[in-house]
């Protein structure tokens, strides 16, 4: 749910952003705010698959499971391969709207600035 999500407004965002001049999602703040609540979602579905790895299998590993139950085994490194995906999500969206966002935020301030004086 949250990947469709991501995935659609995404696009919504860039394609409205490239027909449509001045239109809200070119706004910096709109932007960094929206990966905001984006990365915050994603980290969420992390620690929710962690979490319920952890309530389901308890102190067993996935190879616990190769053996006995494959289907299970599968399902375990499925749950972990999701939070895995969750958290690099989450890894690009922070590095976006905190680092990347905010920089180029003050880039254009201080270019326009520099402009306005000349």
């Amino acid at each position: 749910m949250v990947g469709s999500g991501t995935l659609a407004t995404s696009l919504i965002m860039l394609v409205l952003d490239y027909f449509i001049e001045g239109v809200v999602t070119s706004a910096i703040a709109f932007e960094i705010l929206w990966a905001t609540v984006l990365w915050a979602l994603w980290i969420v579905v992390g620690t929710r698959a962690l979490s319920d790895g952890k309530t389901l299998f308890g102190q067993l590993t996935c190879a616990d499971f190769g053996q006995t139950l494959p289907q299970t085994a599968s399902f375990c490194d499925g749950l972990y391969l999701v939070s895995g995906l969750a958290f690099a999500a989450f890894s690009l969206l922070f590095v976006y709207a905190g680092v990347f966002m905010p920089v180029q935020s003050i880039i254009i301030i201080i270019t326009e600035n520099v402009g306005i004086r000349h």
